[in-house]
């Protein structure tokens, strides 16, 4: 019996270091990380219908796609509360963060979040919308509130890819994919008006990451290329397009605001080459509608 004693009271003791451990986690789990407490479900749409308003695409750039993000948000330590700014600013105070790069809310009509005040120890639902390469994955990214200091940031999960997304209903749409009516960058009438933009029918599209040759056959004339890059090393990046004709004739592409133009107004088969370094390109072909 005497050598029972050290034994149990070596076990309660154990006991009692093991309940004060599963106290003080379960404390520390309760703990919020963050001043607030954030998630957001993510749905991917190549295009957005805001209120009555043509579809659009974010940034009229074929390598970006709009991110709906529904984001649930508990205000847990931040003093003040976390609400909508009557300034430009709220376009700032919520971003996408990945691998330390930051994308702001995409700034369109009608595309606001609404008014919205979450004071300490409060939980509300906001639906926010950003303007992300396709080269962002979802788990790679965070939800970032940048209100107020210090920031807090969420878990980002994908809910799901439409071609279409409905602002005011928050609703995927039915579509047609074909044919596609965008913005083209076009030569202007005149050497003042060197640029102009026009809605043109798209007959074809690539994108890609490396170099590659394109064939293609223009029925019609005028036939636009517009073309644009985004940088994917910080070593080096650069696009070269030229589309040729059967005698090697290459019209010379034009430029603005990162997106390049080349008009085709002879009919027949051409070569489209795409020289790419360092960089995630897209390429598109329009006729007049």
């Amino acid at each position: 019996m005497k050598d029972r004693f050290p034994h149990v009271i070596r076990l309660t003791l154990s006991l009692v270091m093991l309940m004060v451990m599963v106290a003080g986690c379960a404390q520390s789990s309760q703990t919020s990380k963050y001043p607030a407490n954030l998630s957001g479900r993510v749905t991917i749409c190549e295009k957005m219908r805001l209120d009555g308003s043509p579809i659009l695409i974010p940034s009229g750039n074929p390598l970006y796609v709009f991110w709906v993000v529904g984001i649930s948000v508990k205000n847990v330590s931040y003093a003040q509360p976390i609400a909508s700014a009557e300034t430009m600013s709220w376009f700032t105070d919520w971003q996408i963060v990945s691998n330390n790069v930051s994308y702001a809310q995409s700034i369109l009509p009608f595309c606001d979040p609404g008014s919205f005040n979450i004071p300490p120890g409060h939980s509300s639902q906001l639906n926010l919308v950003f303007s992300v390469p396709r080269t962002v994955a979802v788990e790679d990214a965070q939800i970032c509130y940048k209100g107020q200091a210090p920031n807090s940031f969420g878990k980002l999960t994908e809910a799901n890819t439409v071609v279409a997304y409905d602002w005011v209903n928050k609703s995927a749409m039915a579509v047609t994919p074909t044919p596609a009516i965008e913005t083209y960058l076009v030569h202007g009438a005149s050497m003042i008006d060197v640029f102009r933009y026009m809605q043109l029918k798209t007959l074809a599209s690539w994108q890609g990451t490396s170099s590659k040759t394109i064939s293609f056959t223009a029925t019609q004339v005028p036939c636009i290329i517009n073309y644009g890059w985004t940088a994917t090393s910080a070593i080096s990046s650069s696009v070269d397009v030229l589309a040729c004709d059967k005698n090697n004739i290459c019209p010379l592409p034009f430029g603005k605001k990162g997106i390049w133009t080349i008009e085709l107004d002879t009919a027949g088969k051409y070569t489209i080459q795409v020289d790419a370094v360092g960089a995630q390109w897209w390429v598109k072909i329009g006729v007049e509608q």
